[in-house]
């Protein structure tokens, strides 16, 4: 598969054996936090009450994070 992708071996490997990145964990912990927020609004509240409620809150989200 490595030939078919033109991707060394060590590449490869470094990258299966990695963890998942900090990206990829931050993304996991403000998803769950969105999803908490709308719930506590009773499915009222768009991305800009939701991002501002964060903040208020101290999580640095912006607007364009929690809506589509």
């Amino acid at each position: 598969m490595c030939k078919v992708f033109k991707v060394s071996r060590s590449s490869f490997y470094r990258w299966y054996t990695a963890g998942p990145s900090k990206r990829v964990l931050e993304y996991s912990l403000f998803t769950d936090l969105i999803k908490k927020e709308f719930d506590l609004s009773k499915h009222r509240y768009g991305a800009t009450r939701i991002a501002a409620q964060l903040k208020r809150k101290g999580y640095g989200i912006s607007r364009g994070r929690v809506g589509p």
